[in-house]
């Protein structure tokens, strides 16, 4: 299992990188985790490769045809071999009622947003989160 808290992770080190104490997932409560995945709205899924987990995903619903990708990660080693877009694919036919997908990343994580963009978002606007920190917001609408 990958721990959030180890100081190599890249969750780690953005939160060192943009001093986002509050919202970023390395500092998130296992209740609080527990709580999300017991609700409606939310929908945890892990990734496996080879019986090892690689990686997850978080799903909210935020209107009957909007949904948000609150979380997507892919542990360092299995990144750059399709996974995410895989992932990415799959999860749009799971959740096949969504007409509407928008999400947000980090203003420096160019990586992410060429990633997102590659598969059809774009980019809508921008939130400031703090002065270390801007989320970029994306969008992608299904036809």
């Amino acid at each position: 299992i990958i721990s959030a808290h180890s100081t190599n992770t890249p969750i780690q080190k953005d939160l060192e990188l943009y001093k986002n104490v509050e919202n970023c997932p390395a500092n998130e409560k296992r209740e609080s985790i527990e709580r999300k995945i017991l609700s409606h709205n939310c929908y945890y899924h892990t990734i496996y490769l080879d019986k090892k987990i690689i990686g997850g995903f978080d799903v909210r619903i935020k209107q009957d045809e909007t949904y948000l990708l609150h979380r997507i990660y892919i542990c360092d080693e299995e990144q750059n071999k399709g996974y995410g877009k895989q992932v990415m694919k799959m999860m749009e036919e799971k959740f096949c009622q969504a007409k509407i997908w928008i999400l947000d990343t980090p203003h420096l994580n160019t990586r992410n947003q060429h990633f997102y963009e590659s598969i059809g978002y774009e980019k809508i606007g921008e939130s400031r989160i703090n002065e270390y920190l801007t989320l970029f917001d994306y969008k992608k609408e299904i036809i």
